[in-house]
């Protein structure tokens, strides 16, 4: 097994073979993600062309979803921040 990964044909042949298996997974999963948005956006539109009230319920959920995507956002910024300061340092070490 390992002297299959020692060669790089079959090494680079096997990466761009995960490189393929994550893309489809990321592309179904964004898929999804589209399809549960635009429900959300339907059902609200529905309330608001109809002069409803969202449901207290409805609302909470939405506020919850707001705040659970601002902490990823914000995680999201300090991974990127920490990867640019590791690589800098990277840069002034190999130089």
């Amino acid at each position: 097994m390992l002297q299959i990964f020692n060669d790089p044909i079959f090494l680079g042949i096997f990466v761009v073979l995960v490189i393929v298996f994550f893309f489809g997974i990321i592309k179904k999963l964004l898929k999804l993600a589209l399809v549960i948005f635009l429900a959300i956006v339907i059902y609200l539109g529905y309330f608001h062309f109809t002069d409803q009230t969202v449901p207290v319920e409805v609302q909470e959920s939405l506020d919850g979803g707001k705040q659970a995507a601002q902490q990823v956002m914000d995680k999201t910024r300090e991974v990127i921040d920490e990867g640019k300061r590791l690589m800098d340092r990277g840069e002034e070490d190999g130089e």
